[in-house]
């Protein structure tokens, strides 16, 4: 019973703060998204309509899904222009870079958690050793 209550007491602390950091990191996710494209060695004519086919994808995917990003640069010529190609890299990286680094928070709240779960058992040890 305990250890379910602790479950469920822990799920209800991680989840907003889980939740919060993802937020923070999909914002990031966008402005790293835009730098890409922006900073990219692409000519105008080849980044402007890229820029509006990547909002169409995004805005086409339904909710809580991962939108394929690899489309649009594989319109715009990904598999024989290594700079387009380039660019689809580099924009994939910087959104999973600010994904992976949302749940950094999370998961060090998590280890503090597990790191204070073992007091109880190192004192229930000592006390069984002796």
């Amino acid at each position: 019973m305990w250890r379910h209550l602790g479950l469920v007491l822990a799920l209800a602390v991680v989840a907003p703060f889980l939740a919060s950091d993802l937020t923070h990191a999909a914002d990031v996710a966008k402005l790293n998204a835009t730098a890409v494209i922006i900073d990219g060695e692409l000519p105008a004519t080849t980044k402007v309509p890229l820029a509006l086919d990547i909002r169409d994808v995004l805005d086409r995917a339904p909710r809580g899904e991962i939108p394929d990003l690899t489309a649009p640069f594989e319109e715009r010529g990904a598999s024989t222009d290594p700079d387009v190609r380039l660019v689809r890299d580099d924009l994939l990286t910087a959104i999973e870079q600010a994904i992976t680094r949302g749940f950094r928070g999370s998961f060090l709240f998590c280890a503090l958690l597990a790191a204070l779960a073992l007091v109880p058992v190192l004192a229930v040890r000592k006390r069984l050793v002796r």
